[in-house]
């Protein structure tokens, strides 16, 4: 008995060393979040929090503490519902870990996935946000490869791309069967016709630490708002503040450095502003009509505005399901 006991203290260690191992990053690693929308791990959580957003449900995890305590404790990964709770786990989805993903999850579930990148500064990985890619499985964007090379996994491929000095790599698309690794110039919102599901074993993945400087691509270009009046994302709330007029608003999302600002939300009369990382093209089944808030997103044009005698705080106002004749 005394034997049977020590053997089973020995395996323990070594599953807790393997654990940690597994989802705990080297010295030359950096600790980064994969999200996958509309997804989410199947199984029970080790803890429910409602830690108020993604980020800082992301800032518990990349430091392995349990929000409710403040114990360490390993996490691999967590769910978000996007508005206050996630659910952290310490396993991910197979093939990072032994974990599977739930089948036909709602709209409003959101999987993060700990990854270690490999060469690249916390800021080149821009770990101040909760995400530093999105995943989208079994998908390619095509016609915009600017550079391809082969890697050892898809971390040295994500890698490559916040690394890419010689263009703006917005997104990239990974082959796990011959390891080729492809950067693109483009992504699934600047092209959204390019972007094809397929069978083979490839991902496409979004760069989420594009900056305002760079997100309009190489090619420069500019970032004005389209408004649209009584309208808004449901049921997704991100970084949130009382601002007391619309330019506020819009500056907030200008200046965010924590959420890749894709749109804003502003209400006249309640002075809330709501920067999100979501917009009417991840959420195009979440949107609708609501009183007493508009809804802005920014958008890149290619031409020169210094002359420009628009002085308003959106460029354009969209009327959804309108057309004048």
């Amino acid at each position: 008995f005394e034997m049977i006991r020590r053997w089973s203290a020995v395996l323990l260690v070594c599953l807790v060393s393997f654990s940690e191992a597994v989802f705990d990053c080297a010295p030359h690693e950096t600790t980064a979040f994969i999200r996958s929308p509309r997804t989410r791990l199947a199984g029970t959580p080790v803890v429910v929090s409602t830690a108020g957003h993604d980020l800082t449900c992301a800032q518990y995890c990349r430091n392995n503490i349990e929000p409710t305590t403040g114990a360490q404790r390993v996490c691999a990964s967590f769910n978000f519902d996007g508005r206050e709770t996630c659910y952290f786990f310490d396993d991910a989805a197979a093939p990072a870990g032994t974990a599977q993903l739930a089948s036909n999850p709602s709209a409003n579930n959101f999987y993060y996935e700990k990854t270690c990148l490999p060469a690249v500064s916390a800021h080149e990985a821009c770990t101040y946000r909760s995400f530093s890619f999105e995943k989208t499985r079994k998908t390619v964007i095509e016609g915009f490869v600017r550079k391809s090379v082969q890697v050892g996994s898809h971390e040295q491929c994500l890698s490559a791309c916040l690394k890419e000095s010689e263009f703006v790599c917005r997104s990239v698309n990974y082959n796990y069967d011959t390891y080729i690794c492809e950067l693109n110039t483009e992504d699934r919102r600047s092209k959204p016709t390019h972007l094809r599901r397929i069978e083979e074993n490839i991902d496409y993945f979004d760069n989420n630490c594009l900056t305002r400087q760079n997100r309009c691509g190489s090619s420069g270009g500019n970032l004005v708002f389209v408004k649209t009046t009584n309208f808004e994302i449901h049921f997704y709330d991100h970084t949130q503040s009382v601002e007391a007029q619309e330019s506020y608003c819009l500056q907030k999302c200008l200046d965010s450095l924590n959420t890749f600002c894709r749109s804003v939300e502003f209400s006249p009369t309640e002075k809330n502003c709501i920067v999100s990382d979501e917009d009417t093209f991840s959420r195009a089944d979440q949107q609708g009509q609501v009183q007493a808030k508009d809804y802005y997103e920014p958008i890149c044009v290619a031409a020169d505005l210094s002359s420009s005698t628009c002085r308003q705080q959106a460029a354009f106002e969209r009327f959804i399901g309108s057309s004048i004749e």
